[in-house]
């Protein structure tokens, strides 16, 4: 397996494991937590901004998260994923969780076998498109 698929298989790892086992097991099985940087506005750098998003993602009812599609190259891995009832602590709370999609695009860097940087952005999935395409 080439260096790029590995990096793949970390990736999935884990998501496998945040969404199993939760984000305190994933972040120290597969972040390297003197590294992690994060560039998402919202959270800071390292384990606390991480598990900052998991206690995020716990209190949201109806919370739904699932990979879509994944690509690497080198050292990067792209993952594309759609959310059901997500929204940040300071956002009110959706009348209709189920309701309440977005398509997120994170990219995580990989460095010695561990997650060491990551980027994301998102974007609510309206109800309909003028061009008739999902955006999944």
């Amino acid at each position: 397996m080439s260096a790029t698929e590995e990096n793949k298989e970390i990736v999935r790892g884990f998501v496998d494991t945040l969404l199993s086992e939760g984000p305190e097991a994933a972040f120290d099985k597969y972040c390297d937590a003197e590294k992690y940087k994060q560039h998402n506005p919202r959270l800071v750098n390292g384990r606390e901004g991480f598990l900052e998003f998991g206690r995020n993602a716990a209190m949201c009812e109806g919370f739904s998260f699932t990979v879509r599609r994944m690509a690497a190259e080198d050292d990067l891995v792209w993952m594309q994923a759609e959310t059901t009832g997500f929204h940040w602590a300071d956002e009110p709370n959706p009348v209709d969780p189920a309701s309440l999609r977005h398509v997120f695009m994170d990219i995580f860097r990989v460095e010695n076998g561990k997650l060491v940087e990551h980027w994301d952005i998102y974007q609510r999935i309206p109800p309909y498109t003028a061009n008739g395409n999902d955006m999944i």
